[in-house]
């Protein structure tokens, strides 16, 4: 049985917010399955940044779990969206 870890999306400038705001995926799934995860709630069409906290866009393939080792807050992987570039 893989183990989980908690997401929290918050989204950046006119985009809503995705329901539930917070999910437990897999550690060993991509960051590319979060990205496809917001596109499908937001029914966007168009690109859609997303961000570790306000600092990077990690590469697609990384495990979700490799970036909650390194970079949650409080239990929660804080992942922001953005229909534009937000951060360097």
């Amino acid at each position: 049985m893989s183990q989980k870890v908690t997401i929290r999306f918050k989204p950046l400038g006119s985009l809503a917010y995705v329901s539930p705001h917070t999910v437990s995926i897999d550690r060993e799934r991509p960051f590319a399955h979060l990205v496809a995860f917001l596109q499908r709630k937001l029914a966007n069409s168009t690109e859609l940044w997303c961000y570790i906290g306000n600092a990077f866009q990690p590469d697609q393939s990384t495990p979700v779990g490799q970036l909650w080792d390194l970079y949650q807050e409080n239990g929660q992987l804080v992942v922001i969206y953005s229909p534009i570039v937000a951060f360097g």
